[in-house]
């Protein structure tokens, strides 16, 4: 038997921790870094470490993540870098533009279902 939030969760399609993070970035106004960071994890990483050019690679990565270290920030300044440049970005950046594509998708179908879910939240969330 699902709890409310379980029944909610089940339908965004997403391992339920990642549903938790979808609600709870909508609910704290960052829905859409967040979105980014689910549908990302929710597929496969989007960095690519190219034999040989590995330091250049992770290089690329930390100057993604800028001072925070994060990977999760790293993984949206390559999803927003590459929504606004393209491939070329991403191959400057040791990205992989047809995950990067997919994850766009995903994102868009994570986003309908969390838009479905906060617009049916109870008064005192709103």
């Amino acid at each position: 038997q699902l709890t409310p939030l379980g029944r909610k969760l089940a339908r965004l399609q997403v391992h339920p921790m990642l549903g938790k993070m979808l609600l709870l970035g909508g609910l704290f106004r960052c829905a859409q870094p967040v979105l980014t960071v689910c549908a990302a994890l929710g597929y496969k990483s989007p960095f690519l470490c190219p034999l040989g050019k590995e330091a250049e690679a992770n290089a690329a990565k930390r100057a993604l993540a800028g001072d925070s270290g994060s990977d999760h920030v790293a993984l949206v300044a390559a999803f927003d870098g590459w929504s606004r440049e393209g491939g070329r970005f991403a191959s400057r950046h040791f990205l992989s533009a047809q995950t990067l594509s997919y994850v766009a998708r995903l994102r868009g179908d994570l986003a309908g279902g969390a838009r479905e879910l906060l617009s049916r939240l109870p008064a005192d969330h709103a």
